[in-house]
Parts: structure tokens; C-alpha cells; sequence
């Protein structure tokens, strides 16, 4: 079983085609809710990478159907591992940028209508919408490119353990 199998269904794959909705909407007009959605739908990948994370090192993951004697499936089994944690980390950091930038939106909207001035706040940066939309894409790229390498080291191991060629 796959890391990204639970029960015949991966676990990735409904974050992944959510966060790339999210990510071909049109932003201009409706910021405050394209980052908020982005924001949900990355936290939906992070949360799949952690599942997928537990799952590889379990009885029924992807590394248990690896053949650890071999030096060469155990490093790429090793790398994909980091890579898996490479890629949860900047899904993480991507939310928080995006959590950021939705509660930019909610402290103006919190201001109107009243009659203070609002305290000071550190300057910041207005939010670069493009760049948010490029990191989601990249990551999206990431990710499936993680899912054809996970896919093509259990084949390799599968194919090597039943003797492909002999």
C-alpha cells in the first residue's frame, strides 16, 4: 500500500485538486476570500502530508514495501522521506503567509464604521497576490512530482523483487 492509499483512496489527492481550484481562482476583488480558501485548502495539505508522513513508516506504507537490502532503493526510500518533510514545511509556511494576509484584510474591515483612528501598526508590506499564487502553484508541482517519484520507487522495488528480466 502506498502512503497515499488509506483504504483504496489517497489521502492527498482531495487536498491536492482542492488547493488547485482555490489557486486558478480570480483574486482581484475578492482577496480577503481567496486567502482565506487558499489558506483552508493548503491546511488541508498539510494535514494529508502528515497522514502521508505516519503512514510511510507503518506495517502497510510505501517504505515497508520497499527492499531496504538494496543501498540504492534505501537512499532514494531516504530522500523521499526528506523531501516529504521539505514539502510539509513549505506548505506551512505558505498557510501562515496566507492566514497573514486574510486577517490584514479582516483588521480594515474590523476599523469602518467606527469613529477612532485605529492604533499604529508596523509597517507591512501590501500583500504580493501573485507571488501567493506562484508558491501555491509551485508547491502543487511539488507535490505531484513527489507522487511520481513515491510511485516510481515502489515500482522499482516491486519490479526488482519479482525479477523483471530473468
Amino acid at each position: 500500500m502506498s502512503t497515499l492509499t488509506q483504504s483504496g483512496e489517497e489521502i492527498l489527492l482531495g487536498p491536492l485538486e482542492e488547493l488547485e481550484e482555490v489557486v486558478a481562482q480570480p483574486i482581484p476583488g475578492r482577496e480577503r476570500e481567496w486567502a482565506g480558501q487558499a489558506a483552508e485548502a493548503v491546511a488541508a495539505v498539510v494535514l494529508a502530508l502528515y497522514r502521508c508522513e505516519a503512514a510511510a513508516v507503518g506495517p502497510d506504507g510505501l517504505f515497508a514495501g520497499v527492499d531496504l537490502t538494496r543501498p540504492t532503493l534505501v537512499r532514494q526510500a531516504g530522500a523521499l522521506r526528506q523531501d516529504q518533510h521539505t514539502l510539509r514545511e513549505r506548505a506551512c509556511s505558505l498557510q501562515a503567509q496566507l492566514e497573514e494576509t486574510a486577517q490584514t484584510f479582516d483588521r480594515v474591515d474590523n476599523l469602518q464604521g467606527t469613529d477612532h483612528l485605529p492604533p499604529p501598526v508596523a509597517n507591512s508590506a501590501i500583500p504580493d497576490f501573485g507571488s501567493l499564487r506562484q508558491q501555491a502553484e509551485h508547491l502543487v508541482q511539488a507535490l505531484l512530482s513527489y507522487r511520481e517519484e513515491e510511485a516510481r520507487l515502489l515500482l522499482e522495488s516491486v519490479n526488482t523483487d519479482i525479477g523483471v528480466g530473468d
